[in-house]
C-alpha cells in the first residue's frame, strides 16, 4: 500500500554528481524520507552485497531490499530504477540532470571517478 510511510514512494533516476545529495535533503523534507543515497552503502555492507549481486545479473529482491525507505537517489539505485519500479509501480520517478555532459563528466572524474570501476566494486573494498 502506497500510503504506508514504508512505501517507497520516490525513486531518483538521475546519476551520482546530479546533486542527488541537495534532492535526498529535498525529499526528507518533505516527508518522502527516509532517503536512501550511495553514501549509507558504507556503513551496511549487507546492502552493498545484495547490489553487487545486481550488478551481476543475479535475481534481487528489490522490494525487500529497499523496505523502510521512503524514496531513492543516486547510485546504484539510479542504476536499477526500472527494476525498483517494478517492485514500487506507483512510485514517482525523478531523473536530475547537470547543465552538460562534460561538466558531468568533470565532476565524476574529480570525485568517485578514480575509485569507480565495472558493476561498482568499489563498495566490495568496504567489505573487507
Amino acid at each position: 500500500d502506497c500510503d504506508n510511510a514504508d512505501y517507497l514512494r520516490v525513486i531518483g533516476a538521475g546519476l551520482g554528481r546530479t546533486d542527488t545529495s541537495s534532492l535526498k535533503a529535498a525529499l526528507e523534507l518533505l516527508g518522502f524520507g527516509p532517503c536512501h543515497h550511495m553514501s549509507e552503502l558504507f556503513d551496511k555492507p549487507d546492502r552493498s552485497l545484495q547490489f553487487i549481486r545486481a550488478f551481476d545479473g543475479d535475481k534481487v529482491d528489490f522490494h525487500e531490499l529497499m523496505k523502510g525507505y521512503g524514496s531513492t537517489v543516486d547510485s546504484p539505485t539510479s542504476d536499477f530504477y526500472k527494476e525498483i519500479h517494478k517492485a514500487y509501480p506507483k512510485a514517482k520517478i525523478v531523473l536530475t540532470v547537470r547543465d552538460s555532459g562534460e561538466k558531468w563528466f568533470e565532476s565524476f572524474q574529480n570525485t568517485v571517478g578514480p575509485v569507480s570501476v565495472d558493476n561498482y566494486y568499489y563498495f566490495a573494498v568496504y567489505l573487507i
